[in-house]
């Protein structure tokens, strides 16, 4: 198996979550903790948020409008990893 797919199996994860979070209504959060040369720096997790429009629009900078930005957003989501 590649080397991304062993990543997501767990096999060099030690698979930790927290208790229950009373923020996230009682559910655990998976903690990704790598067991391997490089520890969890070599779990290769990304994790993009766009940010609210309104505060892109409220920024008043010349081509940082939400409308502005959304195009970009929306090529980085469509992207692939390709391996």
């Amino acid at each position: 198996a590649s080397g991304w797919m062993m990543m997501r199996l767990g096999q060099s994860d030690w698979k930790y979550e927290s208790s229950g979070e009373q923020a996230c209504h009682g559910r655990n959060i998976v903690l990704r903790r790598g067991k391997t040369l490089g520890g969890s720096s070599c779990t290769f997790d990304c994790l993009c948020h766009r940010g609210s429009a309104m505060d892109y629009d409220q920024w008043n900078v010349p081509g940082w409008s939400s409308a502005d930005v959304l195009p970009f957003f929306k090529a980085v989501e469509g992207l692939e990893e390709t391996t």
